[in-house]
C-alpha cells in the first residue's frame, strides 16, 4: 500500500498537468476549456494536501476552506491573505466549473486569466507546503 506521501504527491503530479493543459487551453484562446482544467489543478493540488497530512480528502470540489483549517488546526501556519486566496479560488472555480465545461456560459479571456493565474498560485503554494511538510526546506 503506497504511503500518505507517495500518494499526495501522484495527486500533485496529476494537478500539475492539468495546470499544463489549462494553460494549453488559455494560449489557445479556450476560455471555456481552461476554466475547467484550471479548477481540476487547484482541487488535485488542495486534495494532495490533505493526504499528505493524513486528513479524509473528501469526495467534493470544493476543498479549499476545509485544507486551511485542517493546516491550521495541526499547528500550520497559514498567511491570512494566503489563505484568503486559496479559499476564493477554489470557492469560485467550483462553481464555474461545469457551466464552463457544458458552455453553459460562455467565459472570455479575463475570466480565463484569472483561473490560470489562481491555479498558478495555489500550485506554487502547495509546492512549498509539500516540501515543508516532509521536512525540506
Amino acid at each position: 500500500m503506497a504511503s500518505n506521501f507517495s500518494l499526495a504527491h501522484t495527486l500533485l503530479q496529476e494537478a500539475e498537468r492539468c495546470f499544463e493543459e489549462a494553460q494549453r487551453y488559455f494560449a489557445e484562446g479556450d476560455w471555456n476549456f481552461a476554466i475547467p482544467r484550471a479548477q481540476e489543478s487547484v482541487e488535485l493540488a488542495l486534495k494532495s494536501l490533505l493526504r499528505a497530512g493524513g486528513w479524509e480528502v473528501p469526495r467534493r470540489h470544493d476543498v479549499g476552506a476545509l485544507v486551511i483549517d485542517r493546516l491550521r488546526a495541526s499547528g500550520i501556519t497559514v498567511d491570512e491573505e494566503i489563505a484568503e486566496r486559496v479559499i476564493n479560488a477554489s470557492e469560485r472555480l467550483a462553481q464555474q466549473r461545469a457551466p464552463a465545461f457544458y458552455w453553459e456560459a460562455i467565459f472570455e479571456r479575463p475570466d480565463a486569466e484569472v483561473a490560470v493565474a489562481d491555479a498558478e498560485f495555489v500550485l506554487a503554494w502547495v509546492r512549498d507546503l509539500m516540501r515543508q511538510m516532509q521536512g525540506g526546506a
